[in-house]
């Protein structure tokens, strides 16, 4: 027997081609990462899902939101807040009685400035202080200070979350953060 014949419905035909289409058109649409603000580029599971471009005009700050030693170098050359003093507690002073140690002489590595320790660590220290000054850094300033006097050997050692770093583990990890690469405190 013949089956009857049902009415042809061109807009039903296109409508069923499209459908088709719109799973293919959307696969090769370029998404971006859920997490793709920076900040969660500092944790481990932001660093673990692989995204490391370092993000439209960020070139001079390191990958987790801050400036490096050369990136304050570079903002304070130019930026009128290169004059504000160097934070106290750093070992940093003008070698001329009187005259101010700026940040913009500090980072420049002027040879007007004396470092009472370390060059690099106390660079680094003051890279992760002036990321951490806005308040919403991976550290505060209160313990970029207490980890600066561990490293250049003032105090024996620093304890957080029941581990105890020392002179090495401090200067390391100013290291670290003031290039960018993220951390976790340790959990006991």
């Amino acid at each position: 027997m013949n089956q009857p014949q049902l009415p042809q419905n061109p807009a039903r035909r296109r409508l069923a081609k499209g459908a088709m289409a719109v799973p293919a058109v959307l696969a090769s649409i370029s998404t971006k990462n859920a997490l793709a603000n920076p900040i969660y580029g500092c944790t481990v599971s932001g660093k673990m899902s692989g995204n490391a471009s370092p993000g439209l005009g960020r070139e001079e700050t390191s990958s987790c939101g801050g400036r490096s030693p050369d990136g304050w170098k570079s903002h304070y050359s130019t930026d009128p807040s290169g004059s504000l003093e160097a934070p106290s507690g750093f070992g940093v002073s003008h070698k001329t009685a009187g005259s101010v140690a700026t940040r913009k002489l500090v980072f420049a590595k002027s040879n007007k400035i004396k470092f009472s320790y370390s060059q690099q660590v106390t660079l680094d220290a003051l890279a992760v202080y002036c990321n951490a000054e806005p308040g919403n850094y991976h550290v505060s300033t209160d313990e970029v200070h207490d980890l600066f006097e561990v490293a250049s050997g003032q105090v024996t050692e620093y304890t957080k979350n029941q581990h105890t770093w020392y002179k090495d583990d401090c200067a390391d990890y100013l290291a670290m953060l003031a290039r960018g690469v993220p951390f976790t405190w340790p959990v006991v």
